[in-house]
């Protein structure tokens, strides 16, 4: 109560609570709405109006400054009228009123109604109103208000506001206030009331006692709803810093794409009108295929509309034969007719021409063959006939008209119609030298396509695929990766409710300040780390050695392998979310075995021998399995008292990712004790907001930590200190991370790279920057010789889903 009463002590109250946002005035005739936001009568009447007289038959509209959706009080009314029927907030007039009578000028209540401006000296508390010397008098004198207790106005203004605030009238008897509380209705009434409406209730009492119970509660409302507004500002700030962030990349790459034409202005000519030639013959061909269509449609058109008119005519002005000829006439038409529209609904198609920049610009040198490449999609038009059709009308034996060829690259993203769910997907490549020997092959898959594009409805786009810059380039990129945005869906982040949270600004190196995430507590950065590493020998990049397909005949959709290990006779695990299994591959990758579990797991670790850890984040558990040749035994279960995301295991002891209150990574035995608990710092600031993969050195001295919401990667002691936490720009949204000896992986999902680090932190740059897309975990050999690489998002194709990649770290 203490605190919440200090706040109502002191008089001033904030302008903006007694000002309409609309007008930017001192609120009159203030109305609340349902968002609890309050607005005069007039401008909301205006508002209302504004926003409803383009709607037909208007039933409700958005609140001026919250924008939610507000329903009409009675949609039988026109809008002009809805105003009136939301309640006045009473609460508002009366601190107004408060505020208004504490002023050095205020006037005589009895003496304003006569139009005379009198000085106030006196408050009549029951009464509440304000009087001057003489009817002050008056006020003593008379019967009924002779016991009224007044006070001086100089008095008064060091009394809190809320002994001047007068209780809200009874809407349902005039003339009453309301003063009671009813607990069994939760309602606030009048005397009224209660002798009327509420004489059997049990549980009425003054509002005075009622709300002495509340203010507790008020206490931690107030501090709840205060998380909740820094929460909805630290989420408006994250997306103000992505918008940024996009800004500055969509500036950047469109430098890029200017620098280049720049650079090889004078090979470009030539080879632009080269292309640009093969890009109209392109569109001229399927220009051609769509205006016969349209001819085919037109005609039918006619033929139909021929046969309405001829049916007509014949019944109304025919003669019986006429009738009987023309109806057998339009029944065989109507059939030819119904024939031709769903052979051509079945063959209709549209054709998406992406370009990629060819990657022999790279090189500026002599030889350079073709500017780039064209590919074409064609996509099945998801056009269902008017009405039922005999499945025998649809042809399934037509072909192709086009040369068909599936373009099975890593690093592609297409961009197509966000309504094509399930669509056969064909690459047509148009190369100079390969327009006489082109593969026929068709390739079937089924992909949700998302696309950031500002011209969705053409279903047509050229795509420009980044190439390395050159040499004498001012922005080099340093790897290979799509120029034109993926086409992944809008990403909205789950924010943790930070309710035992805390916020400060972001430390970053000068070269990362610019594109560092929104605010969240500061990074600790390695003593070493310096913003121009000279000096530091770049690792050697991976090479692609083999993948599999880690999808069986037994999995009925696409796989999501968010854990993956590598035990030690050089069998491999993987953790199927999509269908709750673990599955063992030996080392021909070749699979072996699976067990579905009881809910989907995460996260593998081998914890010695043939015996494996498997995380259960809805569980809150980890299971042990013995992996046998081709199925799995359970051999123990260990609670953790939280979802638990990543795990890892040495010295017989687990490092798991734990999303508690606060998010936490715990230490546990084997058997299941939890011997501790690393979550805060000594100052009590969270390490974590979502610990999300972890690793341990052999010797467990460092934990090493992706977080998914801070975007960073973080270093713990075994004694629960921070030795360093950073993000790096060339990192973005780190996931699976792995330690071999001094050397740590970490992969980076949305840079689709794997960068190595050393322990102290220090990065020392990518090892993969190709041949991967949206890695996820990542799993280094015990041998150190190969890193295992899983991809997942929900953009990628099919078969890149369910891949798993094997690199070779050429001796790092």
């Amino acid at each position: 109560m203490s605190s919440i009463a200090a706040e109502v002590i002191d008089p001033d109250v904030a302008d903006t609570f007694l000002t309409c946002s609309v007008c930017e005035e001192p609120f009159k005739n203030p109305v609340g709405l349902p968002c609890l936001h309050s607005f005069c009568k007039e401008c909301l009447t205006k508002h209302i109006l504004s926003t409803t007289k383009a709607q037909k038959n208007p039933k409700a509209f958005t609140c001026p400054k919250c924008k939610r959706h507000v329903d009409s009080p009675d949609p039988h009314q026109p809008p002009h009228s809805w105003a009136d029927l939301f309640p006045p907030n009473h609460f508002v007039l009366s601190l107004m009123e408060g505020v208004k009578i504490r002023s050095d000028s205020q006037k005589c209540d009895p003496c304003s109604r006569r139009n005379e401006k009198v000085i106030a000296i006196r408050w009549c508390k029951e009464c509440g109103e304000a009087l001057c010397q003489q009817c002050e008098g008056f006020h003593r004198s008379m019967k009924y208000s002779q016991h009224h207790h007044l006070v001086s106005m100089e008095e008064l203004k060091t009394q809190p506001i809320k002994n001047t605030v007068s209780r809200p009238p009874c809407p349902d008897h005039e003339g009453t206030l309301l003063g009671f509380f009813c607990e069994d209705h939760n309602q606030v009434v009048c005397s009224s009331c209660v002798t009327i409406d509420h004489r059997k209730c049990k549980h009425v009492t003054t509002t005075a006692e009622a709300a002495e119970k509340q203010y507790v509660d008020a206490e931690s409302l107030s501090e709840k709803l205060k998380l909740q507004r820094d929460w909805s500002r630290r989420i408006a700030e994250n997306r103000r810093h992505s918008a940024r962030v996009l800004e500055d990349s969509t500036n950047q790459i469109r430098h890029q794409i200017t620098s280049i034409r720049q650079q090889i202005n004078d090979l470009l000519v030539q080879k632009e009108v080269k292309i640009l030639e093969e890009l109209k013959t392109v569109h001229a061909d399927e220009k051609e295929q769509y205006d016969k269509v349209i001819e085919t449609c037109d005609g039918l058109v006619s033929t139909t509309e021929n046969a309405i008119a001829l049916i007509q005519n014949s019944m109304r002005h025919g003669s019986d034969t006429d009738v009987i000829l023309a109806i057998d006439n339009v029944k065989n038409e109507s059939q030819s007719c119904e024939s031709k529209l769903a052979d051509l609904t079945t063959r209709l198609k549209d054709l998406f021409i992406n370009f990629s920049a060819d990657s022999t610009l790279q090189a500026v040198v002599n030889g350079l063959d073709n500017l780039g490449r064209l590919t074409t999609t064609q996509a099945n038009v998801n056009l269902t006939a008017p009405y039922n059709v005999e499945p025998m009308t649809y042809r399934s034996d037509h072909t192709h008209r086009d040369h068909i060829h599936h373009e099975h690259t890593h690093r592609e993203h297409d961009h197509h119609d966000r309504t094509h769910r399930d669509h056969i997907h064909h690459e047509h490549t148009h190369r100079e030298h390969d327009h006489h020997d082109r593969t026929h092959r068709d390739h079937s898959h089924h992909e949700t396509r998302h696309t950031h594009t500002h011209r969705d409805d053409k279903r047509r786009e050229i795509e420009i695929e980044s190439v390395r810059s050159l040499p004498l380039s001012p922005i080099s990129t340093g790897r290979k990766s799509p120029v034109a945005m993926p086409p992944a869906a809008t990403q909205r982040k789950a924010l943790t409710p930070p309710y035992e949270l805390t916020s400060s600004p972001v430390v970053t190196p000068r070269k990362l300040r610019k594109r560092s995430p929104s605010p969240l507590p500061p990074l600790m950065l390695p003593k070493s780390i310096s913003p121009f590493p000279y000096n530091r020998i770049i690792p050697r990049q991976a090479t692609l050695e083999t993948f599999f397909k880690g999808r069986t005949s037994n999995d009925r959709e696409n796989c999501c392998f968010t854990g993956a290990e590598i035990i030690q006779d050089g069998r491999i695990i993987l953790c199927d979310q999509t269908h709750r299994k673990v599955k063992v591959f030996n080392h021909n990758y070749q699979w072996c075995g699976e067990k579905v579990l009881s809910a989907k797991p995460y996260d593998v670790c081998c914890i010695g021998g043939s015996d494996i850890a498997v995380t259960l984040p809805t569980e809150k558990k980890i299971q042990l399995y013995t992996v046998r040749d081709s199925d799995f035994i359970c051999i123990a279960n260990i609670q953790t008292g939280a979802k638990c995301w990543g795990i890892a295991y040495a010295q017989k002891k687990f490092a798991v990712c734990c999303f508690s209150a606060p998010p936490s990574v715990k230490i546990m035995s084997r058997d299941g004790r939890e011997l501790k608990t690393i979550a805060r710092d000594m100052a009590g600031n969270d390490y974590f907001n979502f610990p999300d993969y972890v690793a341990m050195d052999k010797n467990t001295r460092n934990i090493f930590v992706t977080d998914r919401y801070r975007k960073s990667i973080s270093c713990i002691t075994a004694l629960g200190e921070k030795r360093w936490e950073i993000r790096y720009d060339n990192l973005k949204v780190p996931r699976g991370i792995a330690v071999y000896g001094s050397k740590v992986f970490v992969a980076g999902c949305r840079s689709h790279t794997v960068v190595q680090l050393n322990i102290d932190g220090d990065i020392l740059g990518d090892i993969i920057s190709e041949g991967i897309s949206y890695p996820t975990k990542i799993v280094v050999h015990p041998n150190g010789e190969n890193i295992l690489v899983t991809q997942h998002q929900a953009t990628l194709i099919d078969v890149e889903k369910n891949m798993v990649k094997i690199f070779s770290l050429n001796n790092q």
